[in-house]
């Protein structure tokens, strides 16, 4: 049976979360000292280029184990960080807290 916490006994649980707080982050950043979507976008590009890489060409060649499902899941991982943090940045728009664009 299982326990509460028992979810944090599998390490790709917890590399799950990891890269979706890094994609999170990533974007966090950007935003917080950006007030023109450029700047944005380029961070983004970069994060999709960096993910890539590392997922697909550095991960499947230099670590033990690693597959093609596995690199996808962990680079799904940064895309469901990301978008969680675009709904948030909206969300903080919407209620007038944060403005990206002056008005």
């Amino acid at each position: 049976m299982s326990k509460p916490g028992d979810w944090m006994e599998n390490s790709q649980n917890l590399a799950n979360i990891g890269h979706a707080l890094g994609g999170a982050f990533v974007l966090h950043v950007a935003v917080m000292f950006s007030r023109n979507w450029w700047p944005v976008l380029v961070v983004e590009v970069l994060l999709a280029a960096y993910v890539l890489i590392k997922e697909y060409w550095y991960d499947l060649k230099y670590e033990t184990g690693e597959t093609m499902k596995s690199s996808t899941i962990d680079a799904l991982g940064y895309l469901v960080g990301t978008v969680i943090e675009w709904g948030l940045i909206g969300l903080a728009h919407h209620l007038g807290t944060w403005h990206f664009l002056p008005h």
